[in-house]
């Protein structure tokens, strides 16, 4: 279950800001459930559902009030550790979350496994607390103001009350492949980060990460599990994160396919717990003859997944016709109440999510963490034995993996001591060796935002060398919350991803690098541990699905020409975007070679992205009523 929150907390008068709560629940109707009450503690106002919104009981009921949209996975081991404390409170998750905070401040979020956003106000401290789980599966906004704090859900519950117009610094930002922190596309407008909690004073603003997990290398010493003792902790914790996300009752389950370990694992997974209760769905062009892919590409995934599909007894569904793009653009857009930049990957998404319900389910699986949790590893790895000076074990394992048919000496070389190099050095590098063309040259900014983008990306972070560090970094930007809510308000769908669980997330982070590149072969451990459900064809695939290869049949150069009619009078759209660029991309719209890194540069990704951003900004031109 699903819920949406709001909450007022002043600084400097009274509470009673009940109707500012449900008009702020009214905004965000849809992605969640659960009947709405209102709370009220000194200074505080929080909304939510009857079940997940209220004072804690016994001794503490004066000094707190908590509103939380939670799943812990982990209630009876929690209960046990809390003791009477949880216990007082009542038991549901909010309760629970409330009385792991009490007791222990942020180290008691380190008991807690599941999928949470909360927020706590306390009212000895006057302090609000605002805090997401480490990868982001639910989420949580907030707005300062003159009279207090606001905290919503989706950023509709804050821009029911205030004025929060789009923020152009920030699309822009965006378009540039940039982050933009803990900032949104709205104005006045933050989120609290996956794994971070953010404390709230009449006078201060502190944030801070609960979750610091331990890496491989800070335990400085040797493992003693065996291979078998790691494949039999693999899949342990594969099954205890796909049950813990199962529907009560036996209901039937959906699940995404596709023809990568992290689906497959997925998928096979919840068919061995639920066995003649899953539907898969694989999405797949459209037409089997497209242009040509890059090298170690395929478009049609099908045919692969079906081999998962029929070992389990898996009922499976191909996904090929999807909603007009620019309906789902619109659609998304709204939904995601933020740039519908990945169009192409949504088009086909809306039409699983679809397809789940029909089927009878109100839940579905995904695995897109997979590659960065579970089932991480390969070249990557290389530059963790260059960076401690391991020189025999590098140069064995370079050389192993050197034979391998879809690696080159160029990949190892850049994997291992790309952190060396400058950025400008590797763009250099793409744009030889895969024709990638320079941003400057493909940018819909106008000249003033390219130019700032460019000051940006100088001031960027550079690589580490350490790929364990890398790969946390890469997790904790992960942030799937307002993905997960959009999945329920379009299709009334509940959206999952195993691989994302934290139990499974610190296993991967700690697996010596044996485990994930030996012998040159990428992720031996997550091949071995797999291997007694998904067929040796996919575990020994060399190449890779392309999504939306055919997305090139879908965007059409008088759709996108209507598109800039309508978004070009928007005054944003002219402070941000340069619509004379946009202009002469479409009138040199390509008629071949639409796979090729030039193309989807331009087109897929920078002329759709900027399209979306100014429908973005018509949509959001107005404030609320």
């Amino acid at each position: 279950m699903m819920a949406v929150l709001a909450g007022f907390v002043s600084f400097a008068e009274a509470a009673g800001f009940e109707p500012l709560c449900c008009r702020m629940l009214a905004a965000q109707a849809g992605y969640g459930s659960g009947q709405a009450v209102t709370k009220m503690l000194g200074a505080a106002t929080f909304a939510g559902p009857a079940d997940e919104s209220h004072s804690s009981g016994g001794a503490r009921q004066s000094r707190w009030l908590v509103a939380a949209d939670a799943r812990i996975d982990n209630r009876q081991d929690l209960i046990g550790r809390l003791g009477g404390q949880a216990l007082a409170g009542g038991e549901d998750d909010a309760a629970l979350l409330l009385a792991a905070w009490a007791a222990y401040g942020a180290a008691g979020l380190d008991a807690v496994v599941g999928e949470y956003a909360f927020a706590i106000f306390d009212g000895e401290d006057q302090a609000l607390i605002l805090a997401r789980d480490c990868s982001g599966e639910r989420p949580l906004f907030y707005a300062r103001g003159d009279t207090g704090t606001a905290f919503a859900s989706m950023p509709s519950g804050l821009r029911a009350v205030a004025n929060h117009p789009p923020s152009l610094s920030a699309l822009s930002t965006q378009l540039s492949g940039g982050s933009i922190g803990d900032q949104t596309v709205f104005a006045g407008i933050e989120r609290v980060r996956p794994g971070e909690y953010v404390r709230i004073t009449s006078t201060t603003l502190t944030r801070d990460r609960h979750w610091r997990p331990q890496l491989y290398h800070q335990l400085c010493r040797t493992s003693k599990l065996t291979d078998a003792d790691y494949i039999d902790r693999y899949r342990h914790l594969l099954t205890e994160a796909v049950a813990c996300r199962l529907p009560d009752h036996g209901e039937r389950v959906a699940s995404q396919l596709s023809s990568g370990w992290d689906s497959n694992a997925v998928t096979a997974t919840a068919a061995l717990l639920r066995p003649a209760s899953v539907t898969a769905f694989t999405s797949a062009p459209a037409r089997q003859e497209l242009d040509p892919l890059p090298r170690g590409r395929i478009a049609d995934e099908s045919g692969l997944a079906a081999l998962t599909a029929r070992r389990h007894r898996v009922d499976h569904v191909i996904v090929r016709q999807t909603a007009p793009l620019f309906d789902v653009v619109r659609r998304q857009t709204a939904l995601l109440q933020a740039p519908a930049t990945g169009s192409f990957n949504l088009a086909w998404w809306e039409a699983i999510r679809t397809g789940a319900r029909e089927c009878g389910a109100t839940h579905l699986l995904t695995g897109e963490l997979g590659n960065l949790t579970l089932n991480a590893g390969g070249l990557p790895i290389l530059a963790e034995w260059a960076r401690r000076s391991m020189w025999r074990t590098w140069w064995r394992e370079a050389r192993a993996a050197a034979w391998r048919s879809d690696v080159r000496w160029r990949g190892i070389l850049v994997n291992s001591f790309g952190h060396r190099m400058p950025p400008s050095a590797i763009t250099a590098l793409r744009r030889h060796f895969l024709g990638m063309p320079p941003e400057e040259s493909i940018s819909f900014l106008r000249k003033e935002w390219r130019e700032q983008a460019v000051q940006d990306a100088d001031r960027e972070p550079t690589l580490s060398g350490d790929p364990y560090r890398e790969r946390l970094a890469a997790i904790r930007r992960n942030d799937s919350g307002v993905v997960r809510k959009s999945a329920l308000a379009q299709a009334g769908i509940v959206e999952l991803d195993p691989t994302a669980d934290r139990r499974l997330i610190e296993f991967s982070l700690m697996l010596q690098p044996e485990q994930l590149l030996r012998h040159g072969q990428s992720r031996p451990l997550a091949r071995a541990a797999l291997a007694d459900r998904v067929p040796a064809e996919i575990l020994d695939l060399r190449v890779r699905g392309l999504q939306a290869a055919d997305w090139y049949l879908h965007f059409h150069q008088r759709e996108a020409f209507e598109v800039l009619e309508e978004i070009e009078p928007n005054p944003a759209v002219r402070d941000l975007l340069d619509v004379n660029r946009i202009a002469r991309a479409i009138e040199e719209w390509p008629n071949r070679d639409w796979n090729s890194e030039r193309h989807v540069a331009t087109y897929r990704f920078k002329l759709m992205g900027a399209l979306a951003t100014g429908i973005f900004l018509n949509q959001f031109r107005g404030q609320p009523s």
